[in-house]
Parts: C-alpha cells; sequence; structure tokens
C-alpha cells in the first residue's frame, strides 16, 4: 500500500480509520504540526482508500499516531534506508519513553525525538553499508577485463566471478552484507589435468 495525502483521491469517509484519524488530528494539533494520511492500493484501472492515519511532521521525518491496547497513544515512525532495516540494527542504548496514556508536550516531542534520534544513527550505518557495497561493485566494474564476471537475469544483487580454475558466487543481501561461496572448478586429478592438456608429458617423478 502507499500512503499519500488527501489531493487526488477519493476519501471513503465511511472507513473508522478516517474518523479516527480525524479526531486524532483534533488531539495531536494542540501538541505537534499533523495531518491525516490515507493508505491506497491501485486495481482494477483505480485507486482504493484503504486506511487512513494521523501523522506528525517532525525534523523531516513523519510518525504515525493511533489509539492502541488499553487506550494507550501508539507512536511508530518507520525508517527506510539503503541497506539497512532497522529491526536488525541495535538501538537499545536510545532511550525509549514510555507508553502514553494522557497526552502532553513533553511525552509528545519525547516520543518523536526518540525516532528522530534512531533516524540519524541508521543515517550513520546506512552510509557505511553503501560504501561499503560501492566500493564492491566498483572493485567488479575495474576488473570486468581481468575476470569474467556473470550477474544474475533478475537478481543485480547476485552474480558470479570467474578466475582459471575457481568460481566465486557472491550475493548482496539487503542489510549490504556481501556473501560468498568459492568453488574450485580445475582439474582434481592427474588424468583430469591430461584430459585438459594433451601435451602434459608425465614422469616417474615423485609427486608432492
Amino acid at each position: 500500500m502507499k500512503l499519500v495525502t488527501l489531493q487526488g483521491i477519493h476519501i471513503n469517509k465511511e472507513l473508522k480509520s478516517y474518523q479516527a484519524s480525524k479526531e486524532m488530528v483534533k488531539e495531536i494539533s494542540k501538541y505537534a504540526e499533523c495531518e491525516v494520511l490515507h493508505y491506497v492500493t491501485q486495481y482494477d484501472g483505480k485507486i482504493h482508500h484503504e486506511n487512513s492515519v494521523c501523522v506528525i511532521n517532525y525534523k523531516g521525518i513523519k510518525v504515525t499516531v493511533m489509539k492502541g491496547w488499553r487506550d494507550k497513544y501508539c507512536f511508530y515512525h518507520h525508517i527506510n534506508l539503503p541497506w539497512v532495516d532497522q529491526r536488525e540494527v541495535n538501538v537499545d542504548h536510545i532511550k525509549k519513553p514510555n507508553e502514553v496514556g494522557v497526552l502532553s508536550q513533553k511525552k509528545v516531542n519525547d516520543w518523536c525525538e526518540y525516532y528522530y534520534q534512531i533516524k540519524q544513527e541508521l543515517e550513520v550505518e546506512s552510509e557505511k553499508r553503501t560504501s561499503r557495497v560501492d566500493a564492491f561493485n566498483k572493485y567488479l566494474e575495474d576488473h570486468k577485463d581481468q575476470y569474467a564476471i556473470r550477474k544474475h537475469s533478475r537478481e543485480p544483487n547476485t552474480g558470479w566471478i570467474y578466475y582459471r580454475d575457481v568460481e566465486i558466487a557472491y550475493n548482496i543481501e539487503s542489510t549490504g552484507y556481501i556473501s560468498q561461496r568459492v568453488r574450485y572448478t580445475g582439474p582434481t586429478s592427474i588424468q583430469d589435468l591430461i584430459e585438459r592438456d594433451k601435451g602434459l608429458h608425465i614422469t616417474n617423478k615423485k609427486i608432492c
């Protein structure tokens, strides 16, 4: 689903989430700049309104607010950065605010600042991983005349490098980690050598 503003789509005002989001904006707007945004899907040649949320605009990020279990206010921000999944990066050292039962300026600010600090930290990690991936791709480009390089037809981050009797299969994972598997493809016996090179002269010398 795609998150969009009101402009250019037909809003289903009967959706509970739409009504709830409008009420949430009335509450949150006392403490922060916010708006209602809408999740939509596109099929049958039409754009369909599926859900609505109240979103706080804070230092360039959008923090979603909704009522959760026991009528607590739940704050959430999804961070989308290259090569980083916010679930696999440890940010436990950033203090997570307490649950919110009653709104206040400080509580709203604390949650927004919490996600802002996480985003800043993940941006640093994303830059490191992007630099590593870029360096690997540059290495492949600079050595394309030295090695035989083949990329997967449907997976651009997967490929094979061939050099002499070695095949290296690589995969750039979603976290930027570059996994590698090395396979020897050359001769494994004297007979293999004979088959590969008919001109090889075998003597009775000891082979070490």
